[in-house]
């Protein structure tokens, strides 16, 4: 399996989508320094903690399209039925395209990270906050990065079309951000309304205090809304983004969870998989 991996970090040198997408995080990571630094002048608040790991918003797509394009390639160019014929296993070579993908998602995120804190810390000054709040935060966000890279692998490994395998994990980033998203706006309704308003029938403004708001999640369904928020990616993703995770190392370990998991699902298709 060493020769694999070798061969793919060669190819992972030489691939422009992963010097673009490099390019990229980095690129975005100075943008926001600059941004927040420009708002610091203008005498807002601004801290080096904004905007730290907003990255998550757009790293989910980066890895898709990596993901799918660089072992799309191996489907289109026959590489992958190549190895086989020399004698590489199956095992060997999923997990070689793993670890170069998780490789590559890691890469993403600590070059965001690098040049956000060093050129911040210039600009915007030190965090405010202690570090056993910002450290456990900064290592979830990386662990979540390697879930999404297990996830995208996985498909990209069972799909053998490059333009179809690309839809299915881009359409399944935005689905994991989507579902993020709904189960934030959930879970932060409030039980009941204070000083509720509304026109009556006559035409007067009657008050009412403590209205029990309908919307809010309970009991059974609250407990699985929750367990969602820590368990998916993408409500992962929302939580770092927005620095709200209160329990960080619980995200880390749902986070190798879904690697190990997606990992082994991935190979025990891939390797009943028709290679044609």
């Amino acid at each position: 399996m060493n020769k694999l991996i070798s061969a793919n970090l060669l190819r992972l040198r030489h691939s422009k989508i992963f010097w673009l997408c490099l390019a990229f995080s980095a690129g975005m990571s100075l943008l926001l320094v600059l941004m927040n630094y420009h708002y610091q002048q203008d005498g807002l608040l601004v801290t080096l903690k904004d905007n730290l790991l907003t990255f998550l918003l757009t790293h989910g797509f980066l890895i898709a399209a990596f993901c799918s394009l660089f072992i799309g390639t191996e489907y289109s160019d026959g590489t992958i039925r190549n190895k086989l014929i020399v004698g590489h296993g199956r095992i060997h070579i999923y997990m070689a395209n793993l670890i170069v993908c998780v490789c590559a998602s890691l890469l993403f995120c600590l070059s965001y990270l690098a040049i956000y804190i060093v050129f911040g810390s210039l600009l915007l000054g030190w965090f405010h906050e202690d570090t056993s709040f910002i450290l456990p935060l900064m290592l979830a966000s990386l662990t979540v990065s390697v879930s999404i890279a297990a996830l995208c692998t996985m498909f990209a490994m069972l799909i053998a079309n490059k333009a179809v395998m690309a839809i299915v994990n881009i359409l399944l980033m935005l689905t994991l951000l989507f579902c993020g998203a709904y189960l934030q706006g959930q879970l932060s309704q409030p039980p009941v309304f204070n000083n509720y308003a509304y026109m009556s029938d006559s035409g007067a403004i009657v008050v009412e205090e403590n209205v029990p708001n309908p919307h809010y999640p309970s009991g059974v369904k609250r407990q699985v809304f929750e367990f969602l928020y820590d368990f998916l990616p993408g409500a992962q993703q929302v939580q770092l983004m927005t620095m709200e995770a209160e329990r960080p190392y619980l995200l880390i370990e749902y986070s190798l969870l879904i690697t190990v998991a997606a990992s082994a699902g991935g190979i025990f298709i891939f390797r009943r998989k028709d290679l044609k």
